[in-house]
């Protein structure tokens, strides 16, 4: 009380107040109940000894020593107010020396040392370089920030103390609960390694912040920030491999960084030869991936997904089933890992790998192929996976004995396409074609298939058909295009023959697979010798009309059938054996050459003497041909003798007899009497 009167008057107070930099309180007034002091004395207040304050809180009062309200000071507090007769209760000769105000040392937080550590955890080193003391916990914060500082995750914090004085405090990650506010703003707990592998996909850096809440008022605030640039994820294709069908590839995180929680996937699409996509696209999907985990894939047990065409259906199949279904137009399987760029990456030049297969080829071949009555039918097949581009030309000709063409080859292009597992189907009826003029001009001229096919030309065994004959298509197997086809061919033989009365008869019958043809051949006759030396011959031209496959035609010779037949209807002398030879000159092309003739035995007359009697002077008996044939038109004598026992001729008569043909199996009645002379 420096000149105050009146002692003592009241009770008044001493009051304290935190304050920060802009001049606002900060935490509780507390103050000290004292009495007046008395006019010209000091009271002396000391930290040393105990001075308890009061302070009110939630509608009650509370007790605190002053020494601790000097130590806690707020984080923010950088002044301390003491003000005598705070509650104004003295009046005063000048109120304006009532307060005193005590300005405090701040603290510095300060990041001394910050590192990924191998096993992708943080560790943060830091400590208060001011020996001001912080008396409240502070925040920790981290939060993950692309390279433009934007925060792509809500902050995660943890509650420290300050360091001891002079110490350094470390903060690691692994196993370090932290908080965080939801999107509706309540707090959640977390795990901050949790925290650092869930990196945000365009995430760069982990920044971590002291007093990130700034709850401590500090000298500096620039050292309380670090940016930890992150161990990064790098996805990877590789070691891609098609093997006709079988696809093989790694793909994975090569890098240091993990991948948690951010949809991505591995695309397959086929490309044309400009670039330019071919096909719907196959993927498979992931959201979690380790540092250095690859997955080496065999597409015959991988699944893809796709989308339904027309649909909004998701389906799944075999990859190894994509691959065998690749475009026609496709020249490239490109297989692409994060193809729409979600994650970001230590590198992004090994995200691709292309393959290019063979070219896609169709394998053309012949099936069903057939080839009756002048009929050619067949069908074309592609049995590989490329499309034939029309016109697809299809080749005839004829071969010979020798293997060589005899005429053709005669073409006929198909104008459609040949997908594959398809077939086309031709037939001759429904097709012209174009080949060598059958008039022997040398010009190229159309033709019906038909009429080509219906007459073999001579000396033709076989039909030779091609697909793509002229190789204007380019196959995966050129080994399969043509089929060889015996030509359906007559088959000549002589069957039936008889020389009975003077008449040559015989058949001749087709024993091949078609017709003989609308043209005649020459079929000769021949007496024969013992030896088989021929005696005597004619031709006849036989087979001027078509014998059908299986039909047989009669033919006869006679003395009617022109000059000098009768003559030669007369066996020659020695003649043992009669032979038939149809197409003696080859005119006809047959199936079998060799069965062409027929030959029997000469058929002969065979006379005896039956019903001899002798009666009333006259010798009667019958002359009977018991042979095969008759006995010729010319006459021969007959002997009649008188024999004694010993049979000894006495007597003999001669007469002529048989001026008539005697047919195989005819009697001739005889007699001899008085009245012949």
């Amino acid at each position: 009380n420096k000149t105050g009167v009146g002692y003592p008057r009241v009770r008044y107070e001493v009051g304290f107040q935190w304050y920060d930099a802009a001049g606002k309180p900060v935490g509780e007034r507390h103050w000290l109940p004292v009495p007046e002091v008395e006019r010209g004395g000091v009271a002396i207040l000391d930290t040393q000894y105990r001075i308890d304050l009061t302070y009110r809180r939630s509608g009650g009062n509370y007790n605190r020593r002053l020494l601790d309200f000097i130590l806690q000071r707020p984080n923010t507090a950088e002044e301390l107010r003491v003000t005598v007769d705070d509650g104004d209760r003295v009046s005063e000769a000048d109120e304006r020396n009532n307060v005193a105000a005590l300005r405090f040392a701040l603290p510095d937080l300060s990041i001394t040392g910050a590192k990924w550590t191998p096993s992708y955890q943080v560790e943060i080193r830091y400590r208060n370089v001011n020996a001001a003391a912080i008396a409240d916990p502070f925040r920790i914060g981290f939060t993950w920030v692309d390279d433009a500082g934007a925060e792509l995750a809500a902050t995660r914090w943890v509650n420290v103390v300050e360091p001891v004085v002079g110490s350094e405090a470390i903060l690691g990650s692994r196993g370090t609960d932290v908080s965080y506010l939801t999107e509706r703003g309540r707090q959640a707990s977390d795990r901050l390694d949790w925290y650092l592998e869930r990196r945000p996909a365009r995430a760069t850096s982990i920044r971590a912040v002291l007093d990130d809440a700034q709850t401590v008022t500090e000298v500096s605030e620039r050292n309380n920030m670090v940016l930890l640039r992150a161990p990064l994820p790098d996805l990877v294709v590789r070691d891609a491999k098609l093997d006709g069908d079988r696809l093989t590839f790694t793909y994975g995180n090569a890098g240091d960084g993990y991948i948690r929680d951010i949809a991505s996937r591995v695309l397959f699409q086929w490309v044309g030869a400009t670039g330019k996509p071919v096909g719907d696209p196959r993927w498979s999907n992931f959201a979690q991936m380790d540092p250095k985990q690859v997955f080496t894939v065999n597409g015959d047990r991988f699944d893809v997904e796709y989308a339904v065409p027309g649909t909004r259906r998701m389906t799944t199949q075999r990859l190894s089933s994509y691959v065998r279904e690749r475009p026609q137009d496709a020249a490239q399987l490109r297989i692409v890992i994060d193809d729409e760029d979600r994650i970001l990456e230590a590198s992004e030049q090994n995200n691709t790998a292309t393959l290019t297969p063979p070219a896609l080829k169709p394998d053309l071949a012949l099936r069903e192929v057939s080839f009756a009555a002048g009929r050619l039918t067949f069908a074309a097949v592609n049995l590989d996976v490329g499309i034939a581009k029309g016109p697809i030309p299809f080749w005839f000709e004829w071969i010979n004995a020798d293997g060589e063409r005899e005429l053709g080859p005669f073409w006929y292009d198909a104008p459609q396409d040949l997908p594959p597992v398809r077939a086309l189907k031709v037939d001759s009826a429904n097709v012209r074609v174009w080949g060598v003029a059958l008039r022997g001009s040398g010009q190229i001229e159309e033709h019906a298939a038909s009429a080509i096919l219906a007459s073999p030309p001579a000396g033709v065994v076989a039909l030779k058909v091609w697909v793509d004959g002229p190789n204007r298509i380019a196959e995966s197997n050129e080994s399969n295009n043509s089929a060889t086809l015996a030509v359906p061919l007559p088959d000549l033989t002589v069957t039936d023959l008889t020389f009975i009365n003077g008449i040559i008869k015989w058949k001749e019958k087709n024993l091949g697979d078609t017709a003989q043809g609308d043209f005649s051949y020459n079929t000769q006759m021949a007496w024969l010798d013992a030896k088989g030396a021929v005696l005597s011959e004619r031709s006849v031209q036989t087979a001027t009309f078509t014998i059908k496959a299986g039909s047989s035609m009669p033919y006869d010779f006679s003395k009617d059938a022109g000059t000098g037949a009768a003559a030669f209807l007369i066996p020659p002398a020695g003649s043992s054996r009669l032979r038939i030879a149809a197409d003696v000159k080859n005119t006809v092309t047959e199936k079998e050459e060799g069965n062409n003739t027929l030959e029997i035995a000469v058929p002969l007359p065979d006379l005896t003497v039956t019903d001899l009697t002798f009666i009333n002077g006259i010798i009667k008996w019958k002359e009977k041909n018991l042979g095969d044939t008759a006995q010729g038109d010319f006459s021969y004598h007959s002997k009649v003798e008188w024999l004694d026992a010993s049979g000894k001729t006495l007597k003999d008569w001669t007469i002529q007899s048989a001026t008539v043909k005697l047919s195989s199996g005819a009697v001739d009645p005889q007699e001899l009497s008085t009245r012949f002379g």
